[in-house]
């Protein structure tokens, strides 16, 4: 049996800080992580800036970012998907 395609996905905050947050799953596994972290109560409660699945060779795969949404791929028409507002702590940041 041949071996099976495993991701990670990896969430990036606002303060800097960055972890893996699923680590060789199935890709099935880790689109729910994705969609989880970019648009679920865990998106709200943390200040997520970047959130991207990565495959076995490191390749990026899947990426959201804060404000632009899914920026890679990009989906059918080349247009990028709205993301959501921006925190108030984001903001003073910038």
């Amino acid at each position: 049996m041949g071996e099976r395609e495993q991701f990670s996905v990896r969430v990036y905050y606002d303060d800097g800080r960055r972890q893996y947050v699923r680590r060789f799953v199935s890709a099935q596994e880790a689109c729910r992580a994705f969609q989880h972290y970019t648009g679920g109560l865990a998106a709200r409660l943390a200040p997520t800036v970047r959130v991207i699945i990565i495959d076995s060779s490191e390749c990026i795969v899947r990426e959201w970012q804060f404000e632009q949404g899914v920026t890679f791929p990009l989906p059918r028409g080349g247009r990028k998907r709205a993301g959501r507002k921006a925190p108030r702590s984001y903001h003073a940041r910038s």
